[in-house]
């Protein structure tokens, strides 16, 4: 970044809590993540089961939404 770029946008601060403190948003996350998944990899997914949704609220997710993405990658 070009310094007065970066003086421009430091002053804008972000927060955004981890994937573990908002569980609530997992269902609408894996979703999203999901079509967009199957749409670059030109499949189609109807849903993810309620189960599969439990299980991975129950999980920490130390790596953040990265990990998520690698989970349902590997569905």
């Amino acid at each position: 970044f070009r310094r007065d770029l970066y003086d421009r946008i430091s002053s804008c601060i972000i927060k955004i809590p981890p994937l573990r403190e908002r569980m609530e948003d997992l269902s609408l996350l894996c979703e999203y993540l999901l079509s967009d998944i199957a749409e670059s990899n030109k499949m189609s997914i109807c849903s993810i089961s309620n189960d599969v949704i439990d299980k991975l609220s129950n999980y920490s997710f130390p790596g953040n939404i990265r990990e998520l993405i690698n989970i349902l990658n590997m569905l």
